[in-house]
């Protein structure tokens, strides 16, 4: 799985599927108003200061039928560190 952040500087973060330890559907109040939401990627080995996996300014079905398909995909897979 793979996203990309920076407005001035592009960031491209590849995350294994092996990887993945959990995902979650984060939305504060302008997404819940506008039928927003991001999906947050918690990875395996990844530092607390390091560079974090958000997916933002999913439409709110899209960003539940993204984690459904991540969780089904990873689970799939047998964990490796």
């Amino acid at each position: 799985a793979g996203c990309r952040s920076g407005a001035w500087g592009l960031r491209t973060s590849m995350v294994p599927l092996a990887k993945i330890q959990g995902l979650r559907i984060v939305q504060n109040p302008f997404d819940r108003r506008n039928r927003m939401a991001s999906v947050r990627v918690d990875t395996a080995g990844a530092s607390q200061s390091g560079h974090r996996v958000d997916v933002p300014y999913l439409e709110t079905s899209t960003a539940h039928r993204l984690v459904e398909l991540l969780e089904h995909k990873a689970a799939e897979l047998e964990f490796r560190w």
